[in-house]
């Protein structure tokens, strides 16, 4: 909160007042001419005198951390609503095993929004997550278009929209773009389909058919009623786990055995791991393939021409960035983990 104002308490403001709005303890020794006292009442060089009636109204540095998982961070409009009056710095801390995350490839996990002028530090000891794309399902045959979902391209975990923006990541801090979904698979004499696994960050496989009946790929591999489909057909689910080399990117499905989040099916393309792109399609032409490990491509899945041939490819798509430059400048310091593209 910014000191006294002469119009409200002309007479309450004091040197204990100052110290706590610069963030020290009441009975801290306090000079006029200490930098952080000039920095307050904007007059920081010397040679500039001021006084108690300078420093009414000012506002100290603003220090704000996250308390629980978040979804959409918005850092302007979180320091806003605590009632910072839109100028001082401000640092932003997200502290060890907080969860800062999306649940949408086109929101990233944290935007900074805007303006800081001031300037803004995000001190990262947590995790900070873009969405997994989606794996597609289906595919085009020699003899025109089969039946065909596109699949989705990652989030990005971070989005700087604003000037002046430092990022310190620490140790623990573990930043990932979205990994992108895989490429379906599609198998026109059969007319069985087989979906993409998705990406790393909670990406959803790709639906599956096998023998008409589409499943769903939201939590692993979708199922269909028939015969030929009695056992999971979709792509598996990204997971949403920062783990070296670690399997993220879901498996993609091949002939009504689906991939599940992070593991396999059967001659399924591979999801990525860490930051390892997607498995290609599988050792068939019309295997789906694996979704992208964090801020990594999907894998590339195939399907059959007519007649049954060498068949061709359903591309995967691409990673969500770790952090979205959008044209600004970012002091960085990283001690930690950073998965995807900073551009």
């Amino acid at each position: 909160m910014a000191l006294p104002s002469a119009s409200s308490t002309p007479s309450a403001l004091s040197a204990s007042d100052i110290n706590i709005e610069n963030g020290f303890a009441a009975t801290q020794q306090m000079s006029f001419d200490d930098a952080i006292v000039r920095s307050l009442a904007g007059a920081p060089g010397t040679g500039t005198t001021i006084s108690m009636a300078v420093l009414r109204g000012k506002a100290g540095p603003k220090s704000v951390s996250a308390a629980a998982p978040i979804q959409n961070l918005n850092i302007y409009n979180t320091v806003i609503a605590t009632g910072w009056p839109g100028v001082p710095t401000v640092t932003y801390t997200i502290p060890s095993g907080t969860y800062i995350y999306s649940d949408s490839i086109t929101l990233p996990a944290l935007t900074t929004g805007g303006p800081f002028p001031g300037g803004l530090t995000i001190v990262n000891n947590g995790y900070i997550m873009g969405k997994g794309g989606t794996g597609s399902y289906g595919g085009t045959s020699s003899t025109g278009t089969g039946p065909f979902i596109a699949g989705s391209a990652g989030g990005n975990a971070i989005s700087i929209d604003s000037a002046s923006v430092t990022l310190i990541n620490n140790a623990l801090g573990w930043i990932g773009g979205g990994g992108g979904g895989g490429g379906g698979g599609f198998s026109p004499p059969s007319q069985i389909f087989h979906g993409g696994g998705g990406g790393a960050g909670g990406g959803n496989g790709g639906q599956g058919d096998a023998g008409g009946a589409i499943g769903t790929g939201a939590t692993g591999g979708g199922r269909s009623p028939t015969s030929v489909g009695t056992k999971p057909a979709g792509g598996g689910r990204g997971t949403r786990q920062f783990v070296l080399n670690a399997q993220a990117g879901g498996n993609g499905a091949y002939s009504g055995f689906g991939g599940s989040p992070g593991a396999g099916g059967v001659n399924d393309g591979v999801g990525g791991g860490g930051t390892n792109p997607g498995g290609p399609k599988g050792p068939f032409n019309v295997s789906a393939a694996g979704g992208g490990g964090w801020g990594a491509t999907g894998g590339t899945g195939g399907y059959n021409t007519i007649p049954r041939g060498a068949g061709t490819v359903n591309n995967g798509y691409a990673g969500g960035k770790a952090i979205a430059l959008n044209g600004q400048t970012l002091t960085q310091t990283n001690t930690g983990t950073i998965w995807g593209a900073v551009s």
